[in-house]
């Protein structure tokens, strides 16, 4: 396949234009984003995306996966809405996994500004499989500023909440639309959130430039009059814009920004006319949601990568912290700065984790955990047949590229005096590797609940330990797309995704990326990967500095030493806590060798925390790890685990109070 612009049947360039009638106000329809969007407040359920079967091009649908045992349930996030407007809203069951027929009922729920349900309306029926349910238009009464959709699944229509032993998939395409009057409202159903425009005929060129938390742009060169921003509006600054290919039947987002600037150039050939095709040169760009993430200031810092999402609610972008979603309630804050903005605190949490954050193809923010991102390879590139292969590779062997140095600003907090300090630790060096290459230093900038030097001497270690003898590595390489599987290679691999690489006998493993370029013209589309290796860390990134002179070094306080705690019946091992600076230190690496019990140990008063605390732990070798709790009652409680693995406590440090 030899891409051409003039065959729009792979690939689109779409503007956003207004809308015609109605939009969707839910802004995850159809599991493009994750859970993004929807509530899940039974544990142990999931949300995602199910292609559905089809004429091309396909469409998706939300798929739920239920509990046995228990009422199942999920609600839509909160929409604005406007009192004395009409709410109006649809589902349809459209495929399911196994035999059993599913049921489903829906309702809206009415909204004040601060979050809280005020009323709620009926409950529909019981609406079968593939039978589409509606919520008849219903006005907005006084008082209230948002709805929400609510929607209950049961295992047939006679009502039983009871799901099988074995999760039962539920998949829905949901749509809930608002207009002025109840009549506009009475039929509707695949609503988008949004209304576009293809310009891909009349576009000459398009390149994209994407990479980690840097500004992800796209460039579009269009030669079309009907198009002029000074004549028409559809392309100006503040429209959203995709770049959409065709893979295995469905549009999937190659790139998704907001036009930022749009600039017409004049060349009429002599004794020609301004409607001649290049006689009016467009050329737009656009910006990914890192500039609206840096153009949104955030004072607030946390520690955990978890806890990010109670500071993104509020930004108006989509976000997956650890492959979710969801909005959490308060968390403890760490620091606070004035100078920084919400882009500075996704790295300064990233960089105190050594986690991995980037804002995706389809322009929501992703933020993980190292030992939780996905480490399954997704394409295999060489020269060998059979392989995806490339026209061009970069690889190198350069001395400069390790840190053998690493420097540790910890932002230290006050929270009586409401300031911050970054206080500063190391350098922590490796000698061998300083002899070696030479000096190759970074500074990371972390924070934490507590402030623990040891803790900071192990961390400057991993750095080291992953980053201090350069290799053999591929830069970078360049595909061209000329068939389906490079097509599917161009659109569906992402930042961070891991990909094994063969050239010749001097590299062969896995990559992870850290850029990807597109450069499209008629006839040719070349996409190039840059890469990291995948045991290296994110590069860190430069936080501006608080602007509150260094507070006075505390007096320490006594150190506890290692105490002892019992074990609950069915755990083995060894668990101690230590108290030092105030700072209380968990070791241990405990096993539950029989039972259920999710408690671990129970932390004496005296050294328990003053909020309840969560936190993501090995669990055995490799990647394995689990969901540990330490509640104000002293309980070390563990989520689901690896059965007779030990769960790793040494990380864990946080502040008497």
């Amino acid at each position: 396949m030899t891409q051409e612009f003039n065959g729009l049947d792979v690939l689109r360039l779409e503007v956003e234009v207004e809308p015609d009638g109605l939009v969707n106000l839910l802004p995850n329809p159809d599991g493009r984003l994750g859970d993004f969007g929807w509530v899940l407040p039974v544990t142990g359920t999931s949300l995602d995306r199910l292609p559905l079967p089809g004429p091309e091009p396909r469409k998706t649908a939300l798929r739920y996966k239920g509990v046995a045992s228990v009422s199942n349930y999920l609600t839509s996030e909160s929409m604005p809405v406007t009192p004395g407007t009409y709410v109006a809203a649809g589902w349809i069951n459209p495929a399911a996994e196994g035999p059993q027929i599913l049921a489903s009922r829906g309702r809206l729920q009415w909204l004040d500004a601060a979050g809280n349900v005020i009323s709620q309306g009926a409950q529909t029926g019981y609406v079968a499989r593939f039978t589409r349910g509606t919520i008849a238009a219903a006005l907005v009464p006084g008082g209230i500023s948002h709805v929400r959709l609510r929607l209950d699944v049961f295992e047939n229509v006679s009502g039983s909440y009871v799901f099988p032993s074995t999760a039962v998939g539920w998949a829905f395409r949901p749509d809930v639309a608002t207009a002025s009057t109840a009549a506009e409202l009475v039929s509707f159903a695949d609503l988008e959130p949004r209304q576009y425009l293809n310009i891909l005929g009349p576009t000459h060129t398009i390149t994209v430039s994407r990479g980690a938390l840097d500004v992800g742009t796209l460039s579009a060169t269009i030669l079309d009059a009907d198009l002029d921003p000074a004549a028409a509006d559809t392309i100006s600054p503040g429209r959203y814009l995709w770049l959409r290919a065709l893979v295995d039947g469905l549009w999937e987002s190659v790139y998704e920004g907001r036009i930022t600037e749009a600039k017409t150039s004049y060349a009429k050939a002599k004794g020609g006319s301004l409607t001649d095709r290049g006689a009016v040169r467009i050329d737009l760009v656009a910006s990914d949601n890192i500039t609206r993430l840096a153009n949104q200031a955030e004072s607030r810092s946390v520690a955990q990568i978890a806890h990010l999402p109670w500071l993104l609610s509020d930004t108006g972008v989509p976000w997956l912290v650890n492959g979710h979603g969801g909005q959490i309630p308060a968390q403890q804050v760490v620091a606070i700065n004035d100078n920084t903005s919400v882009l500075d605190q996704v790295a300064l949490t990233r960089d105190t984790n050594l986690g991995y954050a980037w804002v995706d193809r389809n322009n929501a923010l992703q933020v993980w955990d190292p030992l939780l991102l996905d480490d399954t390879v997704a394409a295999t590139f060489s020269d060998t047949t059979g392989d995806l292969s490339y026209s061009a590779i970069d690889v190198s062997y350069d001395v400069q590229d390790c840190i053998n140095s690493v420097a540790v600003e910890f932002v230290r907090y006050q929270p009586v005096a409401g300031v911050s300090t970054n206080i500063s630790y190391g350098p922590y060096v490796d000698a061998a590797s300083i002899d070696r290459f030479g000096a190759r230093s970074a500074t990371f900038t972390i924070v934490g609940a507590a402030e623990n030097a040891l803790a900071i001497g192990i961390y400057a270690d991993v750095i080291l330990a992953a980053n201090a003898t350069p290799l053999i590595r591929c830069n970078s390489l360049t595909m061209p797309v000329r068939n389906a599987d490079e097509l599917r290679a161009a659109a569906l691999l992402d930042l961070y995704s891991l990909i094994d690489v063969a050239y010749e006998d001097r590299v062969d493993g896995a990559l992870r990326i850290t850029g990807i370029d597109h450069t499209i013209s008629p006839g040719k589309w070349l996409t190039t990967y840059t890469f990291a290796r995948p045991t290296s860390v994110a590069a860190p990134t430069l936080i501006p500095a608080p602007s509150m002179p260094p507070p006075a070094d505390p007096e320490p306080d006594p150190d506890t030493g290692w105490q002892a705690l019992t074990l609950a019946t069915g755990w083995t091992g060894a668990v101690h806590y230590r108290v030092i600076g105030g700072v209380v230190y968990l070791r241990g690496q405990p096993v539950r060798t029989s039972g259920s019990s999710a408690t671990i140990a129970t932390l004496p008063v005296g050294v328990r925390p003053a909020v309840s605390l969560g936190y993501t732990v090995r669990n055995g070798n490799g990647t394995a790890v689990c969901n540990l709790a330490i509640g104000t009652t002293g309980a070390i409680n563990t989520g689901s685990l690896n059965a007779a693995n030990p769960v790793y406590l040494d990380a864990i440090a946080y502040p008497l109070g």
